[in-house]
């Protein structure tokens, strides 16, 4: 339980966490299997549909790309 007290422990699983999701997220950006999942379309609801063509669109890489720069964000911020 003490070694969760620490600061560095701390940021080091959360970018760990990060980097996982992060790559995760690149690696599902343009895959059929999750194209295939997102419904065709969204009546009635502009945000959802927004959202599905920003998902359609490979989109999802930029999100993986900028979990992985926050993680090491906080990595660097508690080093220095």
């Amino acid at each position: 339980m003490m070694l969760l007290k620490n600061r560095l422990v701390n940021s080091i699983i959360i970018t760990m966490i990060s980097l996982f999701y992060g790559i995760l997220f690149i690696l599902i950006s343009g895959h059929m299997e999750f194209i295939r999942t997102i419904p065709t379309s969204m009546a009635n609801y502009a945000f959802w549909d927004e959202w599905r063509i920003f998902l359609l669109t490979d989109n999802v890489r930029y999100i993986g790309i900028s979990t992985i720069f926050v993680g090491l964000i906080i990595l660097l911020r508690t080093i220095y």
